[in-house]
């Protein structure tokens, strides 16, 4: 009996680096969409005069609706990296997944009404940012982001 090759055959390897890359092609594409709509929304709100509130350029209401466009394209950035440095060393890195999550959770919470929210869903999310939080702190102090798994 023989034992299993050890590596991928070829094939597989060009088609797996072939649809990596075309993830990232359509990562880049949703970051032009975004930026273009956060640019959008940012004209929009500096050149509106505010009804309300003592702000000079933008309200309150509008800078809740810019910081979670901000805050996608930081994400869709982050993924970027992360199949970046799938493509290039065939290694996933734990902490900028805890780091994509950290963003999202946050771009939820900006965007949400936290007041209107459901409770069991406010202390979902506060226990889902503690688990982040204490996971991405425990790989920062174990030394682990020297090797990545």
């Amino acid at each position: 009996m023989q034992p299993a090759p050890t590596t991928d055959p070829a094939w597989f390897d060009r088609l797996q680096r072939l649809l990596l890359q075309f993830c990232i092609c359509i990562l880049f594409a949703m970051i032009a969409i975004e930026l273009i709509e956060l640019f959008y929304a940012l004209g929009k709100a500096v050149f509106t005069v505010p009804s309300h509130g003592s702000r000079l350029l933008i309200s309150k209401e509008e800078a809740a609706n810019i910081v979670p466009l901000f805050l996608g394209i930081l994400i869709t950035l982050e993924l970027i990296e992360t199949l970046r440095g799938y493509v290039h060393d065939h290694a996933i890195r734990i902490q900028l997944i805890l780091l994509v999550g950290l963003t999202a959770i946050t771009r939820h919470l900006l965007a949400a009404d936290l007041k209107a929210g459901d409770e069991g869903l406010n202390f979902s999310l506060a226990a889902l940012i503690l688990a982040l939080a204490a996971a991405y702190f425990l790989i920062e102090r174990s030394g682990a982001k020297e090797k990545p798994l």
